[in-house]
């Protein structure tokens, strides 16, 4: 099993050839330069599919009805994996164009006698074949919300980030939970409460902090933030609550905005008021974001543009490798009586391919 994350060369041959384009003048990539040029879709078989793209081609990874679906838009193609376990796959990362992690919900659970025990699931690497098929191999019997990075896989096992070798040897790193590594660089970003999650552990104040380590030398702790999002330039955005969530569902509604540290020692500045979600674009210096009536935008990180709203619709935003296709969760649209039923437990998965004209702005010559 190999779990190196390979160099996004389609990421940076597109980046080479917006930005060499002659030496009198620059290009600059705002919310204004997306075009949008067609949606695609696929309807969930559950209300949280939590889908993620394959590195390098339109393969999307999603949670289905007793196991996981292949979404794949070149061939037309829907392919859906049950578990001979009844697993619920959660938390699942890509590893590489081959491969994918994932683990249960939880890693402990609380007994009726109150005792908190390991969850009787761990983290499971998926392998793709080439005629289509998979197989499935136990990485670890501990362990949740898995994440590749710097050749290990790291994720939340109890109160730890624990680090895991492809055979399965783990190693502590720090008290914390749902770490977020940076893609290809030293950065990793954690929360030392469970905010979301029942705390059985500290006795910390709900919101706790984001533990942002950038790299041995360099530490950040922003109060009450979760979900970061490692940005392109090696910056960080993440969500600010103002408030304690009382709502699992809604859990943004006493108040969130979405901030952004441009690098260490830096003061985050919000990006946006009154939003839950954001993704950085993997190449330009935009970020898409759901605010909290579930309005898509995208945002200038560099603030030099007016945010512009590209969908009426579109929360859980995921970019694809070269930052041409953004992959929202939209509500379900029923189509007859027997769909209404279901309004309420499914979801629809929705594409939208963008186009990416650089406006060009001229520069001295060097």
């Amino acid at each position: 099993m190999n779990v190196c994350v390979r160099p996004a060369v389609a990421a940076i041959a597109l980046a080479t050839a917006l930005v060499l384009t002659g030496c009198q003048e620059r290009l600059v990539v705002g919310p204004r330069e997306f075009r949008e040029l067609r949606t695609y879709g696929w309807d969930a078989t559950v209300p949280d599919p939590e889908a993620e793209w394959a590195p390098y081609s339109n393969l999307v990874l999603a949670r289905a009805a007793n196991g996981f679906a292949l979404l794949d838009e070149g061939s037309n193609r829907q392919q859906y994996f049950g578990s001979q376990e009844r697993r619920d796959m959660r938390h699942a990362a890509w590893i590489n164009s081959d491969q994918f992690v994932f683990g249960p919900q939880t890693s402990v659970i609380k007994t009726e006698d109150g005792r908190v025990v390991p969850a009787a699931e761990g983290l499971v690497v998926v392998t793709l074949n080439a005629d289509r098929s998979v197989d499935n191999k136990v990485l670890s019997k501990t362990g949740t919300r898995p994440r590749p990075w710097k050749e290990r896989i790291v994720a939340q096992v109890g109160d730890q980030v624990t680090l895991f070798d492809s055979k399965g040897r783990s190693e502590e790193f720090a008290p914390g939970f749902c770490p977020v590594p940076q893609t290809n660089g030293d950065g990793l970003a954690w929360q030392e409460t469970p905010v979301l999650e029942p705390d059985l552990w500290t006795t910390r104040p709900q919101r706790g902090a984001l533990i942002v380590r950038w790299d041995a030398k360099h530490v950040d702790t922003i109060p009450s933030a979760i979900t970061p999002a490692w940005t392109a330039a090696g910056g960080l955005c993440a969500v600010v609550l103002r408030a304690d969530p009382t709502d699992p569902q809604r859990w943004w509604k006493g108040g969130s905005d979405v901030v952004h540290l441009a690098a260490p020692g830096a003061k985050p500045v919000v990006l946006f008021k009154d939003a839950h979600a954001v993704a950085p674009h993997p190449i330009h210096p935009v970020a898409a974001i759901t605010d909290n009536a579930g309005v898509l935008h995208l945002v200038d990180l560099s603030g030099q543009q007016k945010p512009v709203i590209l969908a009426a619709q579109g929360d859980r935003p995921r970019w694809n490798t070269d930052g041409t296709r953004l992959l929202v969760q939209e509500p379900y649209q029923p189509v007859t009586a027997k769909d209404r039923e279901n309004i309420d437990k499914l979801a629809r998965l929705n594409v939208r391919v963008l186009r990416i004209t650089p406006a060009p702005v001229p520069t001295a010559s060097p």
